[in-house]
């Protein structure tokens, strides 16, 4: 990912925001560009490339506050009527414009019971405005986050799944869930060469997230009903931004 292309998509967003320079997020999203392909390489952060392409860097450019994540959590429990799944949480991030990229959520937050314990005590602070969440939110007692338990996740290993990424051809793709990836490449075996393998997500909800891919790239589906689609760099690059969804 070459400097100027960079700069000129944070150009493009901004025309498309009413001249507003996007949150490192928000370029995410709409871009397809993930941070770690460029970010400390051309600029020391996102306030830097900002300034290069034109633009006065706002509050929330470099990165999202926990309390305003928690607000926007809120009000998406809110429009819901549910606290969401992780496979939610990324659809209703790609419809909503100033909804925070979810994978911010997966960085503040350890997993999905820290989240709900956070989300549940800034509702409290917060006095009336978000006490019709409270009931909304699931259970959580028993729940502990990670530095309590002193395990990897709060959900156990064992409920966890994959969504796998492999490349055939030029740009023939392959996305399919698997509780043993591994074992699932070695089963594949296409001639002359076997599949490359691209990356895998890890998930609780393997066949949730795998059908969120498969919607979003619908309109490059290889064949009806097939789990094979042309994709683009950028359609790439966004499935690599994610490793893990739950």
């Amino acid at each position: 990912m070459d400097r100027q292309t960079i700069i000129d998509e944070i150009k493009r967003i901004a025309a498309e925001n009413q001249g507003r320079p996007p949150g490192l997020e928000k370029f995410q999203r709409g871009s397809g560009i993930a941070s770690p392909q460029w970010l400390g390489v051309y600029w020391e952060n996102w306030s830097e490339a900002l300034l290069e392409a034109g633009f006065q860097p706002n509050a929330h450019a470099v990165a999202f506050d926990k309390n305003d994540l928690l607000k926007s959590l809120a009000r998406a429990v809110r429009d819901l009527k549910k606290y969401p799944s992780g496979v939610e949480l990324m659809s209703y991030a790609r419809d909503k414009q100033d909804f925070p990229h979810a994978a911010a959520f997966q960085r503040h937050f350890a997993n999905r019971a820290e989240r709900i314990m956070a989300l549940k005590n800034y509702c409290e602070q917060q006095d009336s405005e978000f006490a019709d969440i409270l009931p909304i939110l699931p259970n959580i007692h028993g729940l502990k986050s990670d530095a309590q338990t002193g395990a990897s996740n709060s959900i156990n290993d064992h409920h966890f799944g994959y969504v796998y990424l492999l490349k055939f051809g030029q740009d023939d793709y392959k996305i399919g869930a698997s509780n043993d990836p591994e074992r699932r490449f070695g089963e594949i075996i296409t001639m002359p060469e076997p599949p490359l393998q691209i990356h895998t997500i890890k998930t609780d909800d393997p066949l949730g997230v795998e059908a969120y891919w498969h919607r979003r790239f619908a309109s490059k589906q290889i064949g009806k009903n097939s789990e094979r689609f042309q994709l683009s760099p950028p359609d790439v690059r966004a499935f690599c931004r994610w490793s893990r969804i739950f």
